[in-house]
């Protein structure tokens, strides 16, 4: 589950904002390390940083072996022309970047930034131009439609050494990720219900 998701998981689980963005760190500081060479955690409170982190692991694990979108990647990167394991990666990311799109585009990430607003004064240094960079509806303008999800997944797999060789073509990708557009969206719903309710028994 990409970072805007997070938010909204988190919002569902009765968190508050700065652990709603506790819980999208482990992502952003994937974005600080591409940026500046060195993955760093913001200055949030301990406590609320902590349980963000252990809302993110929960959400993950739900996410991840949901049968919903174990079967939605299997498709989607049936039709990719890179490597198998590069193709279901790509698949993997494509998907959470379009969930977050269709979050975004019906006005229901709210969540999100609500909780960069009120994570943005402990953040300093590299963790500030983030939130820079974020506030500017980067990336995720991106995510709003299925090219630039393909476009977007294909810049972030080029920069993981081991699924950078081997990545489908951007025009597989799109392929892909359109093949499963539709039931990614209709399934959504039902989605982000079964993962937080599993978040919250991981939690409980």
């Amino acid at each position: 589950m990409n970072f805007v998701a997070h938010a909204v998981i988190a919002e569902a689980l009765g968190c508050s904002p700065l652990q709603a963005f506790g819980s999208m760190v482990p992502d952003l500081a994937n974005m600080v390390g591409a940026m500046t060479g060195v993955r760093s955690a913001p200055n949030v409170p301990a406590p609320e940083l902590q349980f963000g982190l252990q809302v993110h692991v929960a959400t993950d694990e739900a996410f991840h072996h949901h049968p919903i979108f174990v079967a939605l990647t299997r498709r989607a990167a049936a039709v990719m022309d890179g490597r198998r394991h590069v193709n279901t990666a790509a698949a993997h990311v494509g998907i959470e970047l379009m969930i977050d799109g269709f979050l975004l585009s019906e006005s229901r990430a709210i969540p999100y930034p609500i909780a960069l607003r009120a994570a943005a004064p402990f953040c300093l240094g590299p963790w500030d131009d983030l939130m820079t960079y974020l506030v500017d509806d980067n990336p995720t303008r991106h995510y709003r439609s299925v090219p630039g999800c393909a476009e977007r997944t294909w810049r972030i797999l080029g920069g993981r050494r081991i699924l950078a060789q081997g990545r489908p073509t951007v025009e597989a990708l799109t392929v892909g990720l359109n093949e499963v557009a539709a039931e990614v969206h209709s399934a959504m719903d039902d989605l982000l219900h079964e993962v937080a309710t599993g978040a919250r028994l991981a939690l409980a």
